[in-house]
């Protein structure tokens, strides 16, 4: 049994370090501690794999492993958990925990940038629209997108823990009822959430289906969204504010509330901005049919868990609210049938792998410019020459003399305003310099790879002066590495600031998937 310490709350049990073994022929073996591995590797008996995760490879054969039965765990979402539990006669022990931000809603947002940007270029150079393309494809890319990287992470713990189980705990629930479900079952509530915001008069469905209107009372506890009286499949009166074929739209409301807008006397409004966004929970369940086959293919017993099952171990284990937490109690035996009652304790992990995914290519030659819309859409005279003496006035009143030069140096960018980097570097004599768009300034002079101390590109990880870790995000015209804290596995509001190269330390190079070990609480 692994060396560990007690946790001040009961059945927790904290372990030390993992280190993952892997056989001659590359087949995965049970991990061991990093004690005995850095034995293994000063014997020579042993190489070094990977880094992130930290794994080796034994030179020598072994004829018959004995591996002891691993479960892994899927938490699916926007964020997916993934937890690896060893089951030991007397205890489990987690392996492995990481958590994993989806690029489904960053590829949405890309895809629609694009596409207003081709069509305003398009109507600039011809003046005509093009016609709508309808795609038959089966999955839209976002969605294959996050299942492709739900796969890579399952098949990278494949690749050094011998997985004997899989547990997966689904994705569903109905959207309506999250979306629109009261904070309070009885007693007078205040308006919901798709109800604040600007006047916006709401119009009077009646043509609604038998099974519409009863998933509308569902919905919304059969009570009227303004004054929370009782109301009735006969009572209800039923008003629409947004689109007709979303149920979101649709608001219930009584005999009274209905007069009263009828006759002017009551305004309701709509804000949906305030509205709780379910774009990566609707991505989630459109894919899960197609990672559930792919989970099948892996030729591992895969077994389904509910989440009133992962809420009750969780609570047993006394484990805060999380992904990772949430993965370790769809894995953990701690209150089931299997365990008989015994309570088995479980030894939890210091710390965890935050898995960073990453844009492969970076396709731009120019980034956005947004500009200043309200002096682009004035229009003084018809001539071409005419709307840009206005406007260079507009500018010049704005910005002072120079008019959009200034307004560039006031932003930062000191040259090449639009031009992606790709590099930030810092010799050995202290100088710092900036690695362009290799297409766009092929005549670069650029040092010898062996005068360059320090190199930073978008996407690695560094360290701060103070310790912290971040990621590299903006790489600054004035030779400036813009970063972005990350101090744990769950950041709400991540501090951005720009700091010069001298001042950081490289961690790890950006990659299509990083593994980055942090504290686990």
């Amino acid at each position: 049994m692994s060396q560990c310490a007690t946790d001040k709350r009961p059945n927790q049990l904290r372990s030390i370090h993992t280190v993952y073994v892997l056989s001659k022929e590359g087949i995965p073996l049970m991990p061991t501690r990093p004690a005995k591995a850095k034995w293994l590797l000063k014997g020579g008996v042993a190489k070094v794999e990977r880094r992130q995760p930290f794994t080796i490879r034994l030179t020598y054969e072994i004829k018959s492993p004995v591996c002891q039965p691993v479960s892994l765990a899927i938490d699916d979402g926007e964020t997916v958990g993934v937890a690896a539990i060893q089951t030991n006669s007397t205890h489990q022990r987690v392996v492995f925990a990481a958590q994993m931000r989806l690029r489904g809603r960053e590829i949405t947002d890309s895809l629609s940038r694009r596409r207003r940007l081709r069509r305003a270029r398009r109507r600039r150079r011809w003046g005509r629209r093009q016609k709508r393309q309808y795609h038959t494809q089966a999955l839209p890319p976002s969605i294959r997108a996050d299942i492709d990287a739900k796969m890579r992470l399952v098949n990278k713990v494949l690749t050094f823990l011998p997985i004997s189980e899989m547990r997966w705990e689904p994705l569903s629930f109905s959207m309506d009822t999250v979306k629109n479900a009261p904070k309070t079952t009885g007693g007078p509530r205040l308006l919901p959430p798709y109800l604040i915001g600007s006047p916006r008069q709401p119009k009077f469905a009646p043509r609604l289906g038998t099974k519409k209107r009863e998933r509308l009372l569902v919905r919304d506890d059969k009570r009227c969204c303004v004054c929370s009286r009782r109301v009735t499949q006969t009572t209800a009166f039923f008003y629409r504010i947004g689109r007709p074929k979303r149920l979101g739209s649709y608001i219930t409301l009584c005999k009274a509330c209905s007069q009263k807008i009828q006759t002017d006397r009551c305004v309701l409004s709509f804000d949906p901005e305030k509205y709780s966004s379910l774009r990566g929970v609707g991505r989630v369940m459109h894919g899960k049919i197609e990672f559930g086959q792919r989970l099948k293919s892996l030729d591992i017993p895969i077994f389904l868990v509910n989440g009133w099952r992962t809420a009750q171990c969780r609570k047993r284990m006394n484990l805060p609210k999380s992904h990772i937490n949430d993965a370790v109690a769809i894995a953990s035996r701690f209150g089931s049938r299997a365990s008989r009652g015994r309570g088995e304790p479980c030894l939890l992990m210091d710390s965890a792998f935050l898995v960073r995914l990453r844009a492969r290519h970076q396709r731009k030659l120019f980034f956005e410019n947004p500009g200043d819309r309200d002096i682009q859409k004035v229009k003084r005279g018809k001539s071409k020459s005419v709307r840009r003496r206005g406007r260079r006035k507009l500018y010049q009143a704005r910005y002072g003399v120079g008019g959009v030069m200034r307004k560039r140096e006031k932003k930062g960018f000191f040259s090449e305003l639009f031009a992606p980097h790709q590099a930030i570097y810092l010799t050995k004599n202290g100088e710092r310099g900036m690695i362009k768009n290799r297409k766009i300034f092929r005549n670069q002079q650029l040092p010898h790879p062996s005068d360059i101390a320090k190199i930073f590109r978008r996407g690695d990880w560094v360290k701060t002066a103070e310790g912290r870790m971040a990621e590299v995000v903006t790489l600054f015209s004035n030779r400036k590495v813009g970063i972005r804290f990350i101090d744990g596995l769950v950041t709400s509001k991540p501090q951005r600031t720009a700091r010069i190269p001298e001042t950081l330390a490289f961690v790890t190079r950006a990659s299509p998937m990083q593994f980055i070990r942090v504290d686990a609480a």
